[in-house]
């Protein structure tokens, strides 16, 4: 394999990950909590993630708790390997 050829796997490689959480809760303290929980587990602890968009609307099945849908991407390199 030319050296051209491993700079465009190494490129195509090293992109970074958005992740969408879906969580539950009963205030904004809440939602943000778990959402963020949500992100840890999938790209880790040490991992440093901005949010992309977050989104909530009350819950129609369960009165006082509300549904959040929250975007998060990986600010460091997210690169596979």
């Amino acid at each position: 394999m030319s050296n051209d050829s491993r700079d465009r796997l190494h490129q195509l490689a090293n992109f970074s990950f958005q992740h969408t959480t879906h969580v539950v809760g009963s205030n904004p303290k809440e939602l943000a909590s778990r959402a963020l929980l949500e992100a840890t587990r999938f790209f880790g602890d040490d991992a440093e993630v901005y949010v992309v968009s977050a989104e909530s609307e009350a819950d129609p099945e369960h009165d006082g708790r509300y549904k959040a849908t929250v975007v998060f991407r990986q600010v460091a390199d997210g690169g596979i390997g």
